[in-house]
């Protein structure tokens, strides 16, 4: 379960760094619900760095 919520948020961190459509690369900002619905992460961001935090898991 951790190692698939890591993977996802290496995932989505990574995303803006490699395309070029994302015009506002701070739009990932905010908490954001994983597809299976069953965690919350918040991306928040310090100097030009972005850090994900699990802000809810349903089943901890």
């Amino acid at each position: 379960m951790k190692s698939s919520i890591a993977l996802f948020i290496s995932i989505l961190l990574t995303i803006p760094t490699y395309s070029s459509k994302f015009t506002n690369p701070d739009a990932i900002l905010g908490v954001w619900q994983i597809g299976s619905g069953k965690a919350n992460v918040h991306i928040k961001k310090s100097g030009n760095t972005y850090y994900g935090q699990i802000v809810w898991l349903k089943v901890p």
